[in-house]
Protein backbone atom coordinates (compact mmCIF):
# COMPACT_ATOMS: atom_id res chain seq x y z
CA UNK A 1 0.00 0.00 0.00
CA UNK A 2 2.41 2.44 1.09
CA UNK A 3 4.28 1.70 -2.67
CA UNK A 4 1.06 2.55 -3.90
CA UNK A 5 1.52 6.59 -3.24
CA UNK A 6 5.46 6.74 -3.08
CA UNK A 7 5.67 8.40 -6.00
CA UNK A 8 2.48 10.99 -4.83
CA UNK A 9 4.70 11.17 -1.92
CA UNK A 10 7.69 11.79 -3.42
CA UNK A 11 6.10 14.44 -6.10
CA UNK A 12 6.30 16.99 -2.59
CA UNK A 13 10.00 18.13 -2.75
CA UNK A 14 9.56 19.65 -6.32
CA UNK A 15 7.09 21.75 -4.81
CA UNK A 16 8.58 22.44 -0.77
CA UNK A 17 10.25 25.64 -2.52
CA UNK A 18 6.81 26.96 -2.55
CA UNK A 19 6.66 27.35 0.99
CA UNK A 20 9.46 29.98 0.74
CA UNK A 21 6.26 32.30 -0.75
CA UNK A 22 4.51 32.01 2.36
CA UNK A 23 5.32 35.68 3.47
CA UNK A 24 3.35 37.21 0.84
CA UNK A 25 -0.05 38.75 2.53
CA UNK A 26 -3.50 38.22 1.01
CA UNK A 27 -6.99 38.28 0.90
CA UNK A 28 -8.29 35.04 -1.00
CA UNK A 29 -12.87 34.82 -1.64
CA UNK A 30 -13.82 31.62 0.06
CA UNK A 31 -14.92 28.83 -1.88
CA UNK A 32 -15.31 26.59 0.74
CA UNK A 33 -14.66 26.46 4.22
CA UNK A 34 -13.97 22.92 6.83
CA UNK A 35 -12.02 22.63 10.05
CA UNK A 36 -9.01 21.36 10.75
CA UNK A 37 -6.99 20.66 13.67
CA UNK A 38 -3.36 21.72 13.64
CA UNK A 39 -0.72 22.33 16.62
CA UNK A 40 -0.63 25.58 17.75
CA UNK A 41 3.14 25.49 17.07
CA UNK A 42 2.30 25.34 13.12
CA UNK A 43 3.23 28.30 11.22
CA UNK A 44 2.86 26.59 7.48
CA UNK A 45 0.64 24.10 6.73
CA UNK A 46 1.09 21.99 2.89
CA UNK A 47 -2.02 20.11 1.84
CA UNK A 48 -1.78 17.37 -1.27
CA UNK A 49 -4.63 16.06 -2.47
CA UNK A 50 -3.54 12.60 -3.08
CA UNK A 51 -6.66 11.51 -4.63
CA UNK A 52 -6.90 14.36 -7.14
CA UNK A 53 -2.97 13.68 -8.45
CA UNK A 54 -3.20 10.08 -8.38
CA UNK A 55 -6.40 10.28 -10.76
CA UNK A 56 -4.62 12.82 -13.05
CA UNK A 57 -1.49 10.79 -13.46
CA UNK A 58 -3.58 7.84 -13.95
CA UNK A 59 -5.86 9.32 -16.84
CA UNK A 60 -3.23 11.27 -18.36
CA UNK A 61 -0.97 8.88 -18.69
CA UNK A 62 -2.22 5.44 -19.12
CA UNK A 63 -4.68 6.31 -21.23
CA UNK A 64 -2.04 7.59 -23.36
CA UNK A 65 1.16 6.16 -26.16
CA UNK A 66 3.25 6.95 -22.92
CA UNK A 67 1.53 4.44 -21.30
CA UNK A 68 4.54 1.58 -21.90
CA UNK A 69 6.98 4.08 -20.56
CA UNK A 70 5.01 4.70 -17.16
CA UNK A 71 4.49 1.52 -16.39
CA UNK A 72 8.30 0.44 -16.97
CA UNK A 73 9.25 3.38 -14.86
CA UNK A 74 6.47 1.88 -11.86
CA UNK A 75 8.38 -1.55 -12.39
CA UNK A 76 11.47 -0.08 -11.95
CA UNK A 77 10.48 1.68 -8.67
CA UNK A 78 8.70 -1.33 -7.58
CA UNK A 79 11.74 -3.77 -7.95
CA UNK A 80 14.02 -0.85 -6.03
CA UNK A 81 15.14 -2.28 -2.61
CA UNK A 82 13.87 -0.57 0.25
CA UNK A 83 14.40 -1.76 4.09
CA UNK A 84 11.57 -2.27 5.72
CA UNK A 85 13.12 -0.96 8.96
CA UNK A 86 13.67 2.70 7.29
CA UNK A 87 11.66 5.52 9.00
CA UNK A 88 10.29 6.70 5.96
CA UNK A 89 8.44 2.99 4.74
CA UNK A 90 7.14 2.89 7.96
CA UNK A 91 5.60 5.81 7.48
CA UNK A 92 3.88 5.45 4.75
CA UNK A 93 2.73 1.91 5.39
CA UNK A 94 0.95 3.05 8.74
CA UNK A 95 -1.35 5.55 7.38
CA UNK A 96 -4.81 4.21 7.62
CA UNK A 97 -6.06 5.69 4.04
CA UNK A 98 -5.25 8.14 1.55
CA UNK A 99 -8.80 9.37 0.86
CA UNK A 100 -7.47 12.25 3.07
CA UNK A 101 -4.50 15.41 2.02
CA UNK A 102 -1.42 14.12 2.77
CA UNK A 103 0.26 17.04 4.92
CA UNK A 104 3.56 18.49 5.52
CA UNK A 105 4.07 21.41 8.31
CA UNK A 106 6.44 23.46 9.83
CA UNK A 107 6.46 23.86 13.72
CA UNK A 108 8.22 26.35 15.49
CA UNK A 109 9.17 24.87 18.99
CA UNK A 110 11.71 25.98 20.84
CA UNK A 111 12.79 28.21 19.24
CA UNK A 112 13.37 26.48 16.16
CA UNK A 113 11.85 25.40 12.87
CA UNK A 114 11.21 21.71 12.58
CA UNK A 115 8.97 20.38 9.04
CA UNK A 116 7.34 16.85 9.21
CA UNK A 117 5.05 14.74 6.97
CA UNK A 118 1.68 14.19 8.76
CA UNK A 119 -0.90 11.82 7.11
CA UNK A 120 -4.39 9.94 9.27
CA UNK A 121 -2.99 7.07 11.39
CA UNK A 122 -4.08 4.95 14.77
CA UNK A 123 -0.60 3.34 15.02
CA UNK A 124 1.33 4.04 17.77
CA UNK A 125 5.07 4.50 17.21
CA UNK A 126 8.06 4.69 19.06
CA UNK A 127 10.30 5.04 16.60
CA UNK A 128 12.50 7.57 16.56
CA UNK A 129 11.90 10.54 13.98
CA UNK A 130 8.06 9.12 13.98
CA UNK A 131 5.45 10.63 16.09
CA UNK A 132 1.85 9.15 17.05
CA UNK A 133 -0.30 12.38 18.10
CA UNK A 134 -3.25 11.73 20.40
CA UNK A 135 -5.93 13.04 17.40
CA UNK A 136 -5.06 9.71 15.25
CA UNK A 137 -2.08 11.53 13.11
CA UNK A 138 1.28 10.32 12.01
CA UNK A 139 3.75 12.43 12.08
CA UNK A 140 6.97 11.63 10.27
CA UNK A 141 10.17 14.64 11.17
CA UNK A 142 12.01 15.25 7.88
CA UNK A 143 14.27 18.19 8.95
CA UNK A 144 14.97 20.03 12.01
CA UNK A 145 17.29 19.68 15.29
CA UNK A 146 16.78 16.22 17.52
CA UNK A 147 14.63 17.45 19.90
CA UNK A 148 13.42 15.36 22.92
CA UNK A 149 10.83 12.93 22.06
CA UNK A 150 8.59 14.71 24.93
CA UNK A 151 9.48 17.65 23.55
CA UNK A 152 7.98 17.15 20.40
CA UNK A 153 4.67 14.92 21.45
CA UNK A 154 4.08 17.92 23.65
CA UNK A 155 4.05 20.44 20.66
CA UNK A 156 2.01 17.82 17.97
CA UNK A 157 -0.83 17.17 20.87
CA UNK A 158 -1.25 21.08 21.97
CA UNK A 159 -3.68 21.26 19.12
CA UNK A 160 -5.96 24.66 17.90
CA UNK A 161 -9.36 24.13 15.39
CA UNK A 162 -8.95 26.98 12.80
CA UNK A 163 -11.56 27.24 9.65
CA UNK A 164 -10.10 26.36 6.38
CA UNK A 165 -10.37 28.19 3.42
CA UNK A 166 -9.92 26.05 -0.10
CA UNK A 167 -9.89 26.52 -3.82
CA UNK A 168 -11.60 24.65 -6.63
CA UNK A 169 -9.78 21.83 -7.97
CA UNK A 170 -6.08 22.34 -6.64
CA UNK A 171 -4.05 19.34 -6.09
CA UNK A 172 -1.79 21.17 -3.21
CA UNK A 173 -3.03 24.36 -1.32
CA UNK A 174 -0.16 26.18 1.22
CA UNK A 175 -1.49 28.02 3.93
CA UNK A 176 -0.04 30.11 6.56
CA UNK A 177 -0.99 30.33 10.53
CA UNK A 178 -0.69 34.05 12.21
CA UNK A 179 -4.00 33.44 14.80
CA UNK A 180 -5.64 32.23 11.39
CA UNK A 181 -5.00 30.25 8.99
CA UNK A 182 -5.00 31.73 5.68
CA UNK A 183 -4.78 30.71 1.85
CA UNK A 184 -1.73 32.10 0.32
CA UNK A 185 -0.66 29.61 -2.59
CA UNK A 186 -2.19 26.79 -4.02
CA UNK A 187 -0.75 24.82 -7.37
CA UNK A 188 -2.85 23.04 -9.94
CA UNK A 189 -0.89 20.55 -12.31
CA UNK A 190 -1.82 18.61 -15.59
CA UNK A 191 0.87 16.56 -18.18
CA UNK A 192 1.56 19.58 -19.46
CA UNK A 193 2.12 22.31 -17.00
CA UNK A 194 2.18 23.15 -13.31
CA UNK A 195 0.86 26.56 -12.13
CA UNK A 196 1.77 27.88 -8.97
CA UNK A 197 -1.19 30.85 -7.52
CA UNK A 198 0.46 33.47 -5.48
CA UNK A 199 -1.97 35.28 -3.70
CA UNK A 200 -1.70 39.23 -3.26
CA UNK A 201 -2.16 41.53 -0.56
CA UNK A 202 -5.08 43.93 -1.81
CA UNK A 203 -2.99 47.28 -0.81
CA UNK A 204 0.61 45.99 -1.68
CA UNK A 205 2.62 48.49 -4.10
CA UNK A 206 2.55 47.76 -7.85
CA UNK A 207 5.55 49.52 -8.98
CA UNK A 208 9.03 47.73 -7.59
CA UNK A 209 12.42 48.76 -9.73
CA UNK A 210 14.48 45.55 -10.75
CA UNK A 211 16.63 43.99 -13.06
CA UNK A 212 15.68 43.59 -16.39
CA UNK A 213 14.71 40.04 -17.02
CA UNK A 214 17.67 38.07 -18.55
CA UNK A 215 18.69 34.19 -18.25
CA UNK A 216 16.52 33.02 -15.28
CA UNK A 217 14.93 35.67 -13.57
CA UNK A 218 13.89 35.69 -9.96
CA UNK A 219 12.76 38.99 -8.04
CA UNK A 220 11.04 38.59 -4.40
CA UNK A 221 9.41 41.60 -2.17
CA UNK A 222 10.25 42.57 1.21
CA UNK A 223 8.08 39.81 2.90
CA UNK A 224 9.39 36.75 1.12
CA UNK A 225 13.24 38.18 2.30
CA UNK A 226 12.19 38.28 6.03
CA UNK A 227 10.89 34.63 5.55
CA UNK A 228 14.50 33.80 4.40
CA UNK A 229 16.65 35.31 6.59
CA UNK A 230 14.19 37.69 9.24
CA UNK A 231 13.74 41.10 9.95
CA UNK A 232 16.37 43.10 7.73
CA UNK A 233 16.61 45.96 6.04
CA UNK A 234 16.02 44.58 2.73
CA UNK A 235 12.58 45.66 0.34
CA UNK A 236 13.58 43.67 -2.69
CA UNK A 237 15.89 41.20 -4.04
CA UNK A 238 15.97 41.15 -7.87
CA UNK A 239 18.27 38.43 -9.46
CA UNK A 240 19.17 37.18 -13.22
CA UNK A 241 21.36 33.59 -13.35
CA UNK A 242 23.36 32.34 -16.23
CA UNK A 243 24.60 28.56 -15.12
CA UNK A 244 27.85 27.89 -13.97
CA UNK A 245 30.97 29.44 -14.16
CA UNK A 246 34.37 28.59 -13.23
CA UNK A 247 37.30 30.33 -11.46
CA UNK A 248 41.15 30.20 -11.58
CA UNK A 249 41.17 27.51 -8.71
CA UNK A 250 38.62 25.33 -10.82
CA UNK A 251 36.14 25.86 -8.64
CA UNK A 252 32.89 26.48 -10.09
CA UNK A 253 30.07 29.20 -9.07
CA UNK A 254 26.75 30.67 -9.93
CA UNK A 255 27.51 32.92 -12.86
CA UNK A 256 25.04 35.62 -11.70
CA UNK A 257 23.63 39.34 -11.08
CA UNK A 258 21.80 40.20 -8.11
CA UNK A 259 20.15 43.56 -7.22
CA UNK A 260 19.59 44.34 -3.28
CA UNK A 261 17.21 47.71 -2.56
CA UNK A 262 16.88 48.67 0.94
CA UNK A 263 14.24 50.28 2.35
CA UNK A 264 15.92 53.55 3.35
CA UNK A 265 20.01 54.32 1.85
CA UNK A 266 22.75 52.08 1.08
CA UNK A 267 23.74 49.79 4.07
CA UNK A 268 26.80 47.76 3.88
CA UNK A 269 26.02 45.55 7.15
CA UNK A 270 22.80 44.61 6.25
CA UNK A 271 24.35 43.55 2.65
CA UNK A 272 27.10 41.41 4.42
CA UNK A 273 24.59 40.21 7.47
CA UNK A 274 21.97 39.44 4.62
CA UNK A 275 24.69 37.78 2.56
CA UNK A 276 25.59 35.29 5.00
CA UNK A 277 22.31 34.22 5.81
CA UNK A 278 21.41 33.94 2.47
CA UNK A 279 24.19 31.52 1.42
CA UNK A 280 24.79 30.42 5.05
CA UNK A 281 28.04 30.94 5.56
CA UNK A 282 30.18 33.05 8.06
CA UNK A 283 32.88 33.76 5.30
CA UNK A 284 31.69 37.23 3.67
CA UNK A 285 33.41 40.13 4.04
CA UNK A 286 33.68 43.32 1.42
CA UNK A 287 37.32 44.15 0.00
CA UNK A 288 39.26 46.53 -1.84
CA UNK A 289 40.82 45.48 -5.12
CA UNK A 290 42.70 48.42 -7.89
CA UNK A 291 40.31 51.07 -6.25
CA UNK A 292 36.70 48.74 -6.51
CA UNK A 293 34.72 47.04 -4.07
CA UNK A 294 34.23 43.35 -3.86
CA UNK A 295 32.03 41.09 -1.70
CA UNK A 296 34.13 37.82 -1.23
CA UNK A 297 31.32 34.59 -0.41
CA UNK A 298 33.36 32.23 0.30
CA UNK A 299 35.94 32.12 -3.01
CA UNK A 300 32.93 33.98 -4.88
CA UNK A 301 33.82 37.64 -5.39
CA UNK A 302 31.08 39.86 -6.34
CA UNK A 303 31.76 43.49 -7.95
CA UNK A 304 29.98 45.86 -6.21
CA UNK A 305 28.10 48.94 -7.63
CA UNK A 306 26.24 51.97 -5.75
CA UNK A 307 23.13 52.86 -7.15
CA UNK A 308 21.88 55.90 -4.93
CA UNK A 309 19.82 56.57 -3.30
CA UNK A 310 18.95 52.64 -1.86
CA UNK A 311 20.49 50.00 -4.00
CA UNK A 312 23.34 47.98 -4.73
CA UNK A 313 23.90 46.29 -7.20
CA UNK A 314 26.80 42.49 -7.38
CA UNK A 315 27.57 40.70 -10.34
CA UNK A 316 30.01 38.36 -10.67
CA UNK A 317 31.06 38.84 -14.20
CA UNK A 318 31.39 42.43 -13.56
CA UNK A 319 27.89 43.60 -15.92
CA UNK A 320 26.86 46.70 -15.30
CA UNK A 321 23.50 47.00 -14.23
CA UNK A 322 20.48 47.12 -16.16
CA UNK A 323 17.22 48.15 -14.71
CA UNK A 324 13.30 47.84 -15.34
CA UNK A 325 10.10 48.95 -13.65
CA UNK A 326 8.32 45.54 -12.64
CA UNK A 327 4.14 45.70 -12.67
CA UNK A 328 4.18 43.31 -9.81
CA UNK A 329 5.31 43.60 -6.03
CA UNK A 330 5.09 39.71 -5.78
CA UNK A 331 7.26 36.99 -6.65
CA UNK A 332 8.49 36.28 -10.10
CA UNK A 333 10.23 33.92 -11.91
CA UNK A 334 10.86 34.06 -15.90
CA UNK A 335 13.16 32.51 -18.26
CA UNK A 336 14.46 28.97 -19.07
CA UNK A 337 14.50 26.35 -16.87
CA UNK A 338 17.43 24.69 -18.42
CA UNK A 339 20.38 27.29 -17.25
CA UNK A 340 19.64 25.80 -13.95
CA UNK A 341 22.47 23.31 -15.32
CA UNK A 342 24.29 24.87 -17.47
CA UNK A 343 28.22 25.16 -17.83
CA UNK A 344 29.81 28.05 -19.23
CA UNK A 345 32.86 27.00 -20.42
CA UNK A 346 34.75 24.73 -23.13
CA UNK A 347 37.46 23.73 -20.61
CA UNK A 348 38.53 20.43 -19.52
CA UNK A 349 36.79 21.64 -16.00
CA UNK A 350 33.68 21.91 -17.40
CA UNK A 351 33.83 19.19 -19.81
CA UNK A 352 34.61 16.77 -16.47
CA UNK A 353 31.78 18.69 -14.79
CA UNK A 354 29.27 17.88 -17.47
CA UNK A 355 30.13 14.60 -17.63
CA UNK A 356 29.90 13.44 -13.74
CA UNK A 357 26.25 15.12 -13.99
CA UNK A 358 25.54 12.95 -17.10
CA UNK A 359 26.95 10.28 -15.34
CA UNK A 360 24.09 10.64 -12.31
CA UNK A 361 21.16 8.87 -13.26
CA UNK A 362 18.83 11.40 -11.09
CA UNK A 363 20.61 14.69 -12.36
CA UNK A 364 20.39 13.52 -16.24
CA UNK A 365 16.92 13.00 -15.98
CA UNK A 366 15.66 16.41 -13.88
CA UNK A 367 18.42 18.17 -16.62
CA UNK A 368 16.43 16.54 -19.45
CA UNK A 369 12.96 17.33 -18.43
CA UNK A 370 14.32 21.36 -17.95
CA UNK A 371 15.98 20.86 -21.54
CA UNK A 372 12.26 20.15 -22.14
CA UNK A 373 10.56 23.03 -20.96
CA UNK A 374 9.07 25.97 -21.98
CA UNK A 375 10.26 29.36 -20.61
CA UNK A 376 9.23 29.79 -17.37
CA UNK A 377 6.31 33.14 -17.17
CA UNK A 378 4.93 34.86 -13.82
CA UNK A 379 1.84 36.88 -15.31
CA UNK A 380 -0.80 38.80 -13.09
CA UNK A 381 -4.42 38.09 -13.14
CA UNK A 382 -6.84 39.96 -10.27
CA UNK A 383 -5.25 39.17 -7.31
CA UNK A 384 -3.28 36.44 -7.38
CA UNK A 385 0.31 35.90 -9.65
CA UNK A 386 0.57 32.87 -11.31
CA UNK A 387 3.80 31.26 -12.16
CA UNK A 388 3.82 28.70 -15.16
CA UNK A 389 5.91 25.77 -15.60
CA UNK A 390 4.90 24.06 -18.75
CA UNK A 391 6.76 21.51 -21.26
CA UNK A 392 6.26 20.71 -24.30
CA UNK A 393 3.25 18.84 -26.19
CA UNK A 394 5.36 16.37 -27.02
CA UNK A 395 6.26 15.35 -23.15
CA UNK A 396 4.69 15.05 -20.02
CA UNK A 397 5.73 16.50 -16.86
CA UNK A 398 3.87 13.20 -14.83
CA UNK A 399 5.94 11.11 -17.31
CA UNK A 400 9.45 12.39 -16.25
CA UNK A 401 8.51 12.90 -12.57
CA UNK A 402 7.40 8.93 -12.55
CA UNK A 403 10.99 8.64 -14.56
CA UNK A 404 12.91 10.63 -11.95
CA UNK A 405 11.98 8.70 -8.85
CA UNK A 406 12.65 5.45 -10.83
CA UNK A 407 16.20 6.96 -10.43
CA UNK A 408 16.00 7.67 -6.98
Amino acid sequence: MGKNIRETILLLVLFVFTILILKLTSIHDKTDTNQIQIPSSCNILVRIDVQSLSKKIVLSELYSYRAPDLIRNLFEMNNLEHDDDDVYNQFVNQLDDFSSPLEVLSLHINDQNLLFLRGESSFKSKTPLLFSSKNNFLYLQVYGANLPREVILNAINDIKTFNLEKTNLSDIEIYENANNLKLKAYVNTSSDKIDLHLIQQKNESHSMIGLEPSGLHFQAPASFIEYLIGPNNIHQISLNYFGFNFNDNSNWYPNTDILFTFRDSIERESLEKSAKLLYNTRQVKILEDEGKEKLMIDDMAYSINDIPPNKIFLSTNERKPRLATDSSNSLVLSGNASQIFQINTNSWQGFLANEILSGIGLINEIKSMFSKFEPIRTIQLKNESIITFEINKKHSIYAYIFSILSKV
